[in-house]
Protein backbone atom coordinates (compact mmCIF):
# COMPACT_ATOMS: atom_id res chain seq x y z
CA UNK A 1 0.00 0.00 0.00
CA UNK A 2 3.08 2.65 0.57
CA UNK A 3 3.03 5.46 3.14
CA UNK A 4 3.08 9.13 2.14
CA UNK A 5 7.18 8.79 3.00
CA UNK A 6 9.63 6.93 1.97
CA UNK A 7 11.93 7.00 4.74
CA UNK A 8 9.05 5.19 6.53
CA UNK A 9 8.74 2.24 3.97
CA UNK A 10 12.11 1.99 4.75
CA UNK A 11 12.25 1.85 7.83
CA UNK A 12 9.17 -0.72 7.69
CA UNK A 13 11.00 -2.96 5.67
CA UNK A 14 14.49 -2.93 7.11
CA UNK A 15 12.06 -3.58 10.45
CA UNK A 16 10.80 -6.85 8.81
CA UNK A 17 13.45 -8.01 7.26
CA UNK A 18 15.83 -7.36 10.41
CA UNK A 19 13.68 -9.07 13.34
CA UNK A 20 13.01 -12.63 12.07
CA UNK A 21 16.71 -12.84 11.34
CA UNK A 22 17.69 -11.39 14.75
CA UNK A 23 15.14 -13.95 16.42
CA UNK A 24 16.76 -17.27 14.20
CA UNK A 25 20.23 -16.10 15.35
CA UNK A 26 18.76 -16.09 18.91
CA UNK A 27 17.48 -19.61 18.66
CA UNK A 28 20.47 -20.98 16.53
CA UNK A 29 22.66 -19.68 19.38
CA UNK A 30 20.47 -20.59 22.73
CA UNK A 31 20.69 -23.96 23.95
CA UNK A 32 17.51 -25.71 23.50
CA UNK A 33 16.79 -26.08 27.57
CA UNK A 34 16.49 -22.04 27.74
CA UNK A 35 15.92 -21.06 24.08
CA UNK A 36 12.04 -19.93 24.95
CA UNK A 37 13.80 -17.99 28.46
CA UNK A 38 16.22 -16.11 25.66
CA UNK A 39 13.80 -15.12 23.17
CA UNK A 40 11.55 -13.93 25.83
CA UNK A 41 14.60 -11.69 26.93
CA UNK A 42 15.01 -10.90 24.00
CA UNK A 43 11.64 -9.90 22.75
CA UNK A 44 10.84 -8.02 26.55
CA UNK A 45 14.30 -5.61 25.78
CA UNK A 46 12.74 -4.97 22.48
CA UNK A 47 9.53 -3.76 23.53
CA UNK A 48 10.98 -1.98 26.18
CA UNK A 49 12.95 0.09 23.50
CA UNK A 50 9.85 1.20 21.94
CA UNK A 51 8.28 2.26 24.81
CA UNK A 52 11.20 4.17 25.96
CA UNK A 53 11.48 6.15 22.68
CA UNK A 54 7.79 6.49 22.79
CA UNK A 55 8.14 8.20 26.57
CA UNK A 56 11.47 10.41 26.12
CA UNK A 57 9.92 11.63 22.91
CA UNK A 58 7.10 12.59 25.11
CA UNK A 59 9.28 14.07 27.84
CA UNK A 60 10.93 16.11 25.08
CA UNK A 61 7.06 17.40 23.78
CA UNK A 62 6.35 18.46 27.30
CA UNK A 63 9.94 20.40 27.86
CA UNK A 64 10.04 21.91 25.08
CA UNK A 65 7.71 21.85 22.06
CA UNK A 66 5.72 19.23 19.81
CA UNK A 67 7.52 20.67 16.97
CA UNK A 68 10.88 19.44 18.60
CA UNK A 69 9.73 16.25 19.55
CA UNK A 70 8.75 15.59 16.14
CA UNK A 71 12.62 16.94 14.37
CA UNK A 72 13.93 14.98 16.69
CA UNK A 73 12.37 11.72 15.90
CA UNK A 74 12.50 12.63 11.80
CA UNK A 75 17.05 13.17 12.93
CA UNK A 76 16.87 10.28 14.28
CA UNK A 77 15.46 8.40 11.56
CA UNK A 78 17.63 10.54 9.05
CA UNK A 79 20.76 9.18 11.35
Amino acid sequence: MGSPSPGNDLNSDGDSLVYPTVLAARSDIANPHWRSTSLGVYRFWRDYGFVFGAVGIGFIADAVDLNIAIQTVAWMFLW
